[in-house]
């Protein structure tokens, strides 16, 4: 039910470089013999095309995105979905400081809850994701 309780396993574990799944996430890849067994690459996509071919166990990701992504390249009869809580912190979109100022990410902020308050947010959900999940 939770991602720690898979560190004392042989689970193979296939996760994104530079991407940070919060707490339970660095403790298990802080154990060398976990970490030596997880796969880290650059692009999720590749991370799915593993799974589904048995070269991972596991994928850490979001799960709506996850679905729409798995759906997308067709992989929803080798990948399902699990109920391992990965962390309790709600994640969020980062932007770079370098080529995006305060006054972008406060529009996104805003246009994001206004979505979310009117039922657009979750019409998109259910028209390219629901049926993945």
């Amino acid at each position: 039910s939770r991602l720690i309780e898979l560190q004392a396993t042989d689970f193979r574990l296939g996760t994104q470089i530079r991407v940070y799944y919060g707490p339970d996430f660095q403790q298990v890849m802080d154990d060398p013999a976990f970490a030596a067994q997880a796969t880290v690459v650059a692009k999720r996509e590749n991370l799915w095309q593993m799974l589904a071919r048995k070269r991972v166990d596991g994928v850490i990701a979001d799960e709506l995105t996850g679905a729409y992504e798995i759906q997308k390249m067709g992989l929803e009869e080798y990948i399902k979905a699990a109920n391992v809580v990965v962390s309790d912190t709600a994640a969020e979109v980062a932007f770079s400081k370098e080529s995006n100022g305060a006054d972008f990410v406060q529009a996104y902020s805003a246009v994001l809850q206004h979505l979310v308050a009117n039922g657009t947010y979750e019409q998109i959900v259910q028209r390219y994701v629901a049926p993945a999940l």
